[in-house]
């Protein structure tokens, strides 16, 4: 060994020893820090506490006696085993939970008492392995850590042997045996990983071990440890001696254990646990809490406050045992206890830091409220308030009130308005000389109350509130113009109200003036209206307009909904909305009421609920922290002033505020928040009337498919934010295109969703709006009942068709079997018609005829008339034997009946006729009633010709048009009147067209016209 080497070992040994006999001195110094609590609100009590940690989604984990704590900075969920929404494992009694080793791929081995090890992964919130101390021999879990290469490693102590071992979980999930030695009975062990080695601590003893186990060593320690062990990201650990007089650390190079911190005395006893960051640690117990710094010897005490908090905020805790620190990956520390965590932050300014002292005033009204404040030549800071003023002297801290009780007349209680100018301070309505005292009414001859000023140059413009005129005054002449108000500006009234703020327009012409009903407006410097704006124009729920600011060609208004901006040049409005949440439920907009310039070009505002920031540039608000003083103050309109040193100053309801810029610390209303996460559904089931869970896994989730009767569902959205309060919002696209407000309620709720496709979109943000919002969607898929679906209905629609085609197929073919025995009947009665009675019609005829010849003369003319008869009667009996005939139900055979009777008809009477056919199908079936029918109606047309026209030519047509048959019969006959013949005339002709579907027209046009439309 060398030399430097054995000096070294030799310091090393003993400068720890003397500086461990030594008295460091420490100085206490008022805390710089302070606590905040983090309200886990939890819906199920959590149990007792005993481990923490983050997993690589930024949600902190957290075991305890009742299960598995998930928290992700609003909300908190518990995992356990008789959980139905979030079951850890299958059994149905919950186990105590204790140690974390969370492995590099960001996954958690979790003991369960001292039996069982769950390996849990995060992300999907679900358990996917476990083992039990059954594979090692039931030997007793006693610790779990975790190698770098992502190795888990599991220590054991069997008493009964009086061994300790050292198991390497493989990737079988097998426990194979590391290490094995000795174990002293009356120790008692702690075990960690740091470095590449095994740690075993004991009383008075190190063991170290390399991560195969293949080699050992042992070192004595100077104390015994309190077996609080801390390490750090290099791979160091540091341990309290039992004494906790002392914290180690190994010195890796020489092999022995070095004194990192003599602790106080004052701190002996106080402390439990400790964590090291870099020259600070953090020492603290049940109730107690430090903060050392090597660097500076410097402790703060947080104890009291500590306790203070617990019991304000956490009762009946006070007795519970401290847990550990916990350092998160973004470097902000928490203190956690069995029951509560609370966070370790930079301490907040006091209120007394910004409150400006003034002093009280008598016999006038108490001192709430600022508004209007100016500077002199001098830099001494004037302020108004209720009813007065107060002057803070350049170099002093207090402001003290001035006499104004000399210029006050009347009771009027007025605060608003101030100005300097050449050593006058111009009060409402009111010059005072600052150096005399002596006092000059710029209006009328007493105080006036509420004024609006604008000063230009030495010019006032002022106008009293209530009033109808404009008062133009000249400081230096003191003379005095007053212009009558345009009516038109308060919609004919006679007067405006209250005038919030006057300003210069651009081109130093104008003024743009302000007020509480009226909205804004430009005027001429003579009081006529130029351009008016109203709520409806500039897109405010009301017509009150407070502060003014001039920025070039736009136009900043602060207004009940935020600051709005107006475009001169365009017209066109922009309103900037910055809304809080009280109570957790309803959202407010804030009113800006004052708007002050800073250095930047940006903007201080005044507003209801605090003191704001806007960025021009970005259009955002930005917030002072929760609990800072100005972040919750009510502000006054127009009480807003920077004074010659960057020194501003707002006026409250209920005191006045000044700051400088460095002194506030301002940060954006909305960070980029994290991903939104699903982390459960619970689903109703209508069959049952249960509820179905779903909590695993649901990252994967590309689709949610519900069944017809799973139509109400209540789904949990998670943001791990611990810095500020989450806003969550939502729509459901196929229900409705709008997005709900924004509340902190991380639950949707769904109820009676109909058969569709709907699409679930989320929105979360820390800002209660959509600027860095971080956005989540779902496709949901509500199935049809059953018999409702399409594939159902187009079957059952099949089925029904190709029933009612088999039905109908089979009525046709009935249909043409019956045609088929119809036809052949009619064929057998027509035959049968024709040759029976035809042959004996025709006899009768003949033999009538042939009687006749022989008979005497009275007797030939009846037997005459028989024979005619029976032919008349044989005739028709043809007629009505080609009717029946089934043979003939073709057009063919129609046209070829008409046809033949009218050539032998007209050619009785030497009547010319021309037939015509065009696009009948004459191989086409025709039924045998309507067959007949036109045949008679076309018979009856033929004969009223023969029997009554005096034509000699006729022109028959036959035709189809447009699916529809026609018949036209038209002569050249002069004689208009047609006459019945054998009763069958015109009227029999229409009922018989009528009785077929169709239509008969008859008319007198160069001759007569029968047309029939079927």
């Amino acid at each position: 060994m060398s030399w430097s080497k054995l000096i070294w070992l030799f310091i090393s040994f003993t400068i720890p020893a003397f500086i461990a006999g030594q008295n460091v001195t420490y100085k206490f110094i008022p805390p710089q820090y302070e606590l905040e609590h983090l309200k886990l609100n939890n819906t199920e009590d959590p149990g007792r506490l005993y481990d923490i940690t983050e997993d690589r989604q930024g949600f902190i984990w957290l075991t305890s006696n009742k299960g598995l704590q998930a928290f992700d900075g609003n909300h908190t969920i518990s995992y356990r085993n008789d959980s139905k929404l979030y079951k850890l494992t299958s059994d149905s009694s919950v186990h105590s939970l204790y140690a974390f080793t969370k492995l590099p791929d960001g996954s958690l081995w979790i003991q369960e008492e001292n039996s069982r090890m769950l390996h849990f992964d995060p992300v999907k919130r679900k358990l996917t392995e476990s083992f039990t101390g059954d594979a090692i021999n039931n030997e007793l879990i006693y610790h779990i850590a975790g190698s770098n290469d992502g190795g888990l490693f599991v220590f054991t102590v069997n008493r009964a042997k009086r061994t300790i071992a050292i198991w390497k979980k493989s990737p079988t999930n097998k426990l194979l045996p590391v290490y094995q030695g000795y174990m002293n009975p009356n120790n008692y062990y702690t075990y960690r990983i740091a470095g590449d080695y095994h740690w075993i601590i004991e009383e008075r003893g190190i063991t170290q071990i390399s991560l195969d186990g293949k080699e050992k060593k042992q070192y004595n320690i100077p104390t015994s440890p309190n077996y609080n062990i801390d390490s750090d990201d290099q791979g160091r650990f540091y341990f309290a001696g039992a004494d906790q007089e002392t914290i180690y650390t190994w010195n890796e190079e020489f092999k022995n254990m070095v004194v990192f911190l003599k602790i106080p005395a004052y701190l002996k006893g106080k402390g439990f646990d400790f964590l090291i960051k870099g020259n600070k640690i953090f020492f603290g117990g049940n109730l107690s809490l430090f903060i050392i710094n090597r660097e500076d010897k410097t402790i703060q005490d947080l104890s009291q406050q500590f306790i203070e908090l617990a019991k304000k905020e956490a009762p009946n805790s006070l007795g519970v045992l401290f847990m550990n620190f916990f350092l998160r990956p973004d470097s902000s520390l928490l203190v956690c206890t069995q029951t509560d965590i609370y966070r370790l932050k930079k301490k907040t300014p006091l209120a007394a830091q910004y409150l400006q002292s003034v002093s009280p005033v008598k016999n006038i009204t108490s001192i709430l409220s600022f508004r209007a404040l100016a500077e002199d030549g001098r830099k001494n800071i004037y302020a108004s308030f209720y009813t007065g003023i107060a002057k803070q002297n350049k170099g002093e801290s207090a402001f003290l009130p001035m006499d104004v009780e000399k210029y006050i007349s009347g009771e009027y209680i007025s605060t608003y308005s101030l100005s300097y100018w050449k050593g006058h301070l111009i009060w409402n309505n009111v010059s005072i000389d600052l150096s005399s005292g002596d006092h000059t009414f710029i209006t009328g001859d007493k105080f006036a109350g509420h004024c609006t000023q604008w000063l230009q140059h030495d010019t006032l413009w002022l106008y009293q509130w209530n009033s109808s005129e404009l008062n133009c005054y000249d400081l230096l002449r003191k003379k005095l113009v007053v212009y009558p108000i345009d009516r038109r500006i308060s919609a004919n009234n006679n007067s405006i109200g209250e005038m919030n703020d006057m300003i210069v327009d651009g081109s130093g012409q104008n003024l743009w003036i302000s007020s509480s009903d009226n909205g804004m407006a430009l005027i001429s410097k003579k009081g006529k209206l130029i351009r008016q704006y109203s709520a409806g124009e500039t897109g405010i729920t009301e017509n009150t307009v407070t502060d003014l600011e001039l920025n070039q060609n736009l136009l900043w208004f602060g207004c009940r909904n935020g600051l709005g901006c107006l475009d001169i040049g365009t017209g066109k409005t922009i309103i900037y909305k910055d809304p809080y949440s009280i109570n957790n439920s309803v959202l407010h907009d804030r009113t800006v009421f004052s708007i002050l310039p800073d250095t930047t070009g940006n903007y201080y505002l005044g507003s209801s609920y605090g003191l704001l920031w806007f960025n021009v540039a970005s259009k955002q608000f930005y917030h002072l922290p929760d609990n800072h003083p100005l972040a919750h103050v009510e502000f006054n309109r127009g009480a807003a002033f920077k004074s010659s040193d960057n020194r501003y100053y707002f006026g409250s309801t209920d005191g006045l505020y000044s700051f400088t810029s460095p002194e506030l610390g301002f940060a954006v209303t909305s960070n980029p928040i994290k991903p939104v996460k699903l982390i459960s559904i619970s689903i109703f089931d209508n069959k049952v009337g249960a509820y179905q869970y779903l909590s695993d896994e649901l990252d994967g989730l590309n689709n949610l498919m519900l069944e017809f009767y799973n139509n109400s569902l209540e789904l949990s959205f998670s943001v791990p934010e611990f810095y500020k309060k989450v806003y969550y919002s939502y729509r459901v696209k196929g229900l409705s295109e709008s997005w709900t407000e924004y509340k902190p309620e991380n639950k949707i709720s769904l109820y009676g969703l109909q058969p569709g496709r709907y699409q679930l979109e989320v929105k979360a943000s820390t800002g209660l709006n959509d600027v860095n919002a971080s956005y989540f969607s779902l496709p949901i898929v509500m199935k049809q009942v059953w018999y409702k679906r399409p594939w159902v209905i187009l079957l059952f629609t099949s089925m029904a068709i190709v029933l009612m085609i088999t039905y109908l197929r089979y009525r046709f073919n009935q249909k043409i079997k019956r045609q088929k025995k119809l036809a052949d009947l009619r064929t057998k009665i027509s035959s049968d018609l024709h040759d029976d009675v035809g042959s004996i019609l025709s006899g009768l005829a003949m033999q009538s005829q042939m009687l006749a010849y022989t008979a005497k003369e009275d007797q030939k003319k009846s037997l005459l008339e028989i024979s005619n008869m029976s032919r008349d009667a044989m005739e028709h009996m043809r007629d009505t034997v080609w009717a029946i005939d089934s043979r003939k139900d073709k057009y063919e055979n129609l046209v070829d009946r008409m046809r033949d009777y009218a050539e032998k008809n007209l050619a009785l009477r030497n009547i010319k006729h021309e037939f015509t056919i065009t696009d009948v199908d004459t191989k086409k079936f025709i039924d045998p009633e309507k067959r007949q029918t036109i045949y008679l109606i076309f018979k009856e047309a033929i004969t009223n010709i023969v029997k009554h026209s005096n034509c000699d030519d006729v022109i028959i047509e036959f035709a189809d048009k447009k699916n529809c048959i026609q018949l036209l019969i038209r002569d050249n006959g002069i004689q208009k009147e047609i006459r019945n013949s054998d009763g069958l005339g015109m009227s029999n002709m229409k009922m018989r067209a009528t009785k077929i579907g169709g239509f008969l027209t008859t008319k007198y046009e160069n001759g007569f016209i029968v047309e029939l439309t079927i």
